[in-house]
């Protein structure tokens, strides 16, 4: 799936995968919605994470079965990169995390973005949060 802009409720969020985010696609300050339902998809994020702190990510969303151990894991990167301004939270309850990002991650003057590609149930989220 290509890189893609969606508006919800008024909110424009960059929609990806998180192998397909590039440098040049990336406009700071920003928050990141990532989904980590399995093991698989938890290693996938955190192999882009590094970058994404890099690129001037301020707020992981993090939202599936694994979300509290991918929120433990990013904890730990944000630690020892010593980026303490970095703010990273978890929901394993769909609607209420696709809520939060829309309208609280990191403030209403903050980009955002989805590496939600493959989780339609996630887009149906972000779509029911912003009516």
């Amino acid at each position: 799936m290509a890189i893609e802009i969606v508006t919800f409720g008024g909110r424009e969020v960059l929609i990806g995968a998180p192998n397909r985010i590039l440098a040049g696609d990336v406009v700071s300050p920003f928050a990141t919605l990532v989904v980590a339902s399995c093991q698989e998809e938890l290693n996938e994020v955190l192999g882009v994470a590094g970058l994404l702190l890099e690129l001037g990510c301020k707020e992981f969303c993090c939202l599936g079965f694994e979300a509290e151990l991918l929120h433990d894991c990013l904890d730990r990167l944000v630690e020892d990169s010593n980026r303490l301004d970095v703010v990273t939270t978890w929901h394993t309850n769909i609607d209420k995390g696709c809520e939060y990002f829309l309208f609280a991650a990191g403030g209403q003057d903050i980009n955002l973005y989805g590496l939600i590609a493959g989780h339609p149930a996630v887009m149906d989220a972000l779509t029911r949060a912003s009516q």
